[in-house]
């Protein structure tokens, strides 16, 4: 996926794909515990809240940390100079997300009884979130995922031309303002159900987490052989400091919105921190992706990459466990917030017994045709390589 050759350059390919699995694993792992504690606590503003909890009081951020590794890792290809091959890349994403959200979206159907919505889940036309619930309560993000897969493609095929190039600069433009409306929609229109607030879960009010994606994809092409070169690279100091400030800044803007306003205000009322955490995941990514930070192997490590590879079933999963076994632990134990070794204990089950589902259906609905696409991969290559 770079644009270098040689076994140092494989092998560099290869470190990057692991880091960002493992980088994965962590946004998973963020949500869960976002989830789980709005369960315990509610999602409503904690004051005590520390600016370390606020990582997990605002695992949230998992999300914004997901779109940008999208943003990331789909864009890396082209910049690198990889030609747009429109129906192998549609038929990859395909195999990639359709199984397992299928099988999800028909188990839905089946436990809530739901049918007449399951269509439109299918379509990936987003749910409320009483639709299709406790499965369909996180599918609007990817919904927001294949709205980006859809017009990724169009904007490189446009950069391929002169013209296309001048077009995509309104089009940029238009982004840029059509993101203003949604993020800066006054108080006394935010229950309007026509107005701009109703994009703020669509690429619409997301695409620019996809940008600073994009945007690191391109400093990885182009500035990333330069920085393996220079000084920078065998000393520790300098990724640390970046390292330090991307979390400092992560740590501001969370414990803010979870300090001072809590998940459903924040989003209502200072929706433009989503795209701080999205800059602040950036710079996390740049320093571990390009510098050599201390405490990366403390980010970088088997049990995140394992959470990474299980991330997709993860994400799919959780809820369900969270609202049909954790709820019912919480009723048959009382409060867990009044207990702190006991929240921690069923915390770590729960989460247990996520993995353990979600490693099964990887293995058992997407490793399938994950190698179905590797295996169409090396079908087309394997002549070139004759």
């Amino acid at each position: 996926m770079l644009n270098v050759t040689g076994n140092s350059g494989i092998k560099r390919s290869r470190e990057h794909l692991a880091q960002c699995e493992s980088v994965r694993g962590l946004a998973i792992l963020l949500v869960f515990a976002f989830h789980f504690l709005g369960d315990v606590y509610g999602y409503k503003m904690r004051p005590d809240a520390s600016y370390l909890s606020s990582f997990l009081f605002g695992g949230d951020t998992g999300v914004s940390l997901f779109f940008v590794l999208s943003g990331f890792l789909l864009t890396l290809p082209f910049f690198s100079g990889t030609p747009l091959k429109l129906g192998k890349y549609l038929r990859n994403r395909a195999l990639r997300i359709l199984p397992m959200y299928y099988l999800m979206v028909l188990v839905a159907g089946w436990w809530t009884g739901q049918w007449q919505q399951v269509p439109k889940a299918l379509a990936f036309q987003e749910l409320k979130i009483s639709e299709l619930f406790p499965m369909g309560a996180v599918w609007w993000s990817l919904v927001v995922e294949v709205q980006f897969y859809l017009l990724l493609p169009c904007i490189f095929l446009l950069a391929q031309h002169k013209l296309g190039r001048w077009l995509l600069l309104p089009l940029l433009a238009a982004g840029i303002h059509i993101y203003w409306q949604i993020s800066q929609v006054p108080l006394d229109q935010l229950n309007q159900l026509d107005g701009w607030v109703n994009y703020r879960n669509t690429l619409l009010g997301r695409w620019p987490l996809f940008g600073v994606g994009a945007m690191l994809a391109w400093t990885h092409v182009w500035l990333g052989p330069r920085l393996q070169a220079s000084q920078l690279a065998s000393r520790r100091w300098p990724g640390s400091l970046v390292l330090l400030l991307a979390l400092l800044l992560l740590a501001v803007v969370l414990h803010r919105r979870v300090a001072y306003l809590g998940a459903f205000p924040a989003h209502a009322l200072w929706f433009s921190h989503y795209l701080l955490e999205a800059i602040g995941w950036g710079i996390f990514l740049f320093a571990l992706l390009h510098l050599r930070p201390l405490g990366s192997a403390l980010l970088v490590n088997p049990i995140f990459h394992r959470a990474g590879l299980w991330s997709y079933s993860l994400y799919l999963v959780h809820t369900s466990v969270l609202f049909l076994v954790g709820g019912r632990i919480a009723r048959k134990l009382g409060p867990l917030s009044d207990n702190p070794q006991l929240l921690i204990a069923v915390g770590l089950g729960l989460l247990a017994l996520s993995c353990a589902i979600s490693a099964a259906t990887y293995h058992l609905v997407e490793r399938p045709f994950l190698n179905l696409k590797k295996r169409r991969w090396r079908t087309v290559a394997a002549p070139v390589q004759g």
